[in-house]
């Protein structure tokens, strides 16, 4: 009773104040959709006091599901972008909202659990990051776009991790910060799928299901766009005529693409622990919208990443082989029935030794995409070379430096200005060797704890060490994909660390202390 007194207290005081707080935005803009996002919100918050990881799980699924911030912009905007924060600088003012909501699970930790903070090794490695990025903003002049580089950073990645890394103190919260993620990308999944099963790729179902077109058109264009992609037609550089690819809440197909992709073995590992079949069921049911929704984004890169991180799975024993055996069968009915042309898409990636022999013309040329990477990649390569040890500075590269390198290259044009697709090559232009070694060393640092993790309670506890494997294969995930892909959504990234980090701690603690708090898996 004692415990429960203060939180109810507290309610006490917070009812009139929301109260207050509601009828305000009420009356100053009684639309249905803030009417209920107000009511909801206050919802959540009361119970939060109650039970506080509650506050934790909606901030997982509410940054997951990109919900914050499509509820924050009108219908014309979601049309453009719903993305990075460069192109939405809302997206600031939802991770703070967010990261207050975090507040009550953190002074529930040290106030009522009377743990200290936990300021980590990746944290630590994070802090050491920044630094280098300041030391290269040393270098450049332009200051607005080092302050948002930097102030994304801090409240996207240091501030977020942070948080996660003290809020989620046990195994059980970590099991359900798990599905609160995985059930986001349900979600999301859902809304791609129906639109594409029911043909309604101009309906964005309020920015849960934007697209993308593989060759775009113009308004003149599309009804003759329409025919051809219903016939299933592709161009000589392998990409589908009018072909809509799904986008979801991000707005970019490849990017939609990862952050699903990372999901398939958080899912995996509740498939494999879950006690109960109804639970088992609902994991399962979860993987499937995934990686349906996965596949009709069309993206090489995380078809071949999947591919990798399936086989993977099965050698690190969190899937069998009969598991992956029927996930190809599905994944080949799915592509037969809805998206016939992947095939023909994926068999473009078979002429990327021409980019390499100076042959980019002709019928056994990669298609334009594919060559503006690559080009851009060599870009960032050739920044990193007349700037080795501090780089350019954050959020340079694209700004100032790609297209006059891009043009020195002679193999394009270009007259816009676009990130390096490639992460890796992107943070050497941008931050120099020094940087490019802080950043490397987070994901090797966390990485190697949940592989450790892993090899220690492989024997004695299967389940938690099903638990690190699925942390590492979603890591590895991101890694991969890193190679062919930018940052540009990067709370993704720093989210999905701090989750790893949390696990690793807490494994950890299971492991030396096996008479406490044993996790339960029903």
């Amino acid at each position: 009773m004692s415990a429960d007194a203060s939180p109810i207290r507290r309610i006490g005081i917070l009812l009139p104040c929301a109260t207050a707080s509601f009828l305000l935005f009420y009356f100053a803009k009684p639309t249905l959709m803030l009417t209920a996002g107000t009511v909801l919100f206050v919802g959540l918050l009361l119970i939060s006091f109650r039970w506080p990881e509650t506050g934790t799980l909606v901030v997982l699924f509410s940054i997951y599901s990109n919900i914050s911030v499509l509820a924050m912009r009108s219908a014309s905007a979601i049309e453009d972008s719903a993305g990075s924060a460069d192109r939405n600088p809302r997206i600031i003012v939802v991770l703070v909202m967010l990261s207050l909501f975090l507040a009550i699970p953190l002074l529930y930790q040290m106030f009522v659990r009377k743990e200290p903070l936990i300021f980590d090794r990746g944290f630590a490695l994070m802090l050491a990051f920044l630094t280098a990025g300041l030391a290269s903003s040393l270098f450049t002049h332009d200051q607005g776009t080092l302050v948002n580089e930097i102030g994304d950073f801090l409240v996207e990645g240091v501030v977020l991790y942070f948080l996660l890394t003290n809020v989620i103190w046990d195994f059980s919260v970590l099991r359900r910060a798990i599905w609160a993620l995985v059930l986001a990308g349900s979600l999301m999944a859902g809304f791609s799928i129906y639109q594409k099963l029911t043909h309604t790729e101009t309906n964005n179902y309020g920015g849960f299901a934007q697209v993308d077109f593989a060759v775009p058109v113009g308004p003149e264009e599309q009804e003759t766009m329409d025919r051809m992609r219903a016939s299933g037609k592709v161009t000589a550089g392998g990409q589908a005529v009018g072909q809509v690819r799904l986008a979801g809440p991000i707005g970019g197909a490849n990017e939609y693409g990862l952050i699903l992709l990372v999901l398939l073995p958080l899912a995996a590992v509740q498939f494999r622990t879950e006690s109960s079949r109804r639970w088992r069921a609902l994991a399962l049911v979860a993987a499937g919208l995934i990686l349906t929704a996965l596949v009709l984004t069309y993206s090489r890169g995380c078809m071949l990443a999947g591919i990798a991180v399936f086989g993977m799975m099965v050698w690190m024993r969190l899937l069998k082989p009969r598991h992956v055996l029927v996930s190809a069968l599905g994944v080949g009915l799915l592509i037969g029935v809805l998206a016939p042309t992947i095939v023909t898409r994926m068999m473009t990636l078979g002429r990327l030794n021409s980019l390499f022999s100076n042959k980019i013309s002709g019928d056994q040329a990669p298609d334009s995409s594919v060559v503006h990477r690559y080009v851009l990649d060599l870009a960032a390569w050739h920044v990193f070379l007349d700037h080795p040890i501090f780089g350019v500075g954050p959020g340079q590269f694209a700004k100032h430096y790609s297209s006059d390198y891009v043009n020195r290259i002679g193999l394009i044009e270009q007259r816009k200005n676009y990130l390096a697709h490639n992460t890796y090559l992107e943070k050497l232009a941008e931050t120099g060797l020094l940087g490019s070694l802080f950043f490397l060393s987070i994901l090797v640092a966390i990485m190697y704890g949940l592989w450790e993790q892993r090899k220690r309670l492989a024997q004695s506890r299967p389940e938690l060490s099903l638990t690190a494997t699925g942390f590492f294969l979603s890591l590895v995930v991101f890694a991969i994909s890193s190679a062919f892909a930018h940052l540009a959504y990067q709370r993704y990234f720093w989210l999905l660390l701090a989750l790893s980090s949390a696990a690793t701690r807490i494994l950890h603690n299971y492991s030396q202390t096996p008479a406490i708090d044993e996790p339960s898996f029903h």
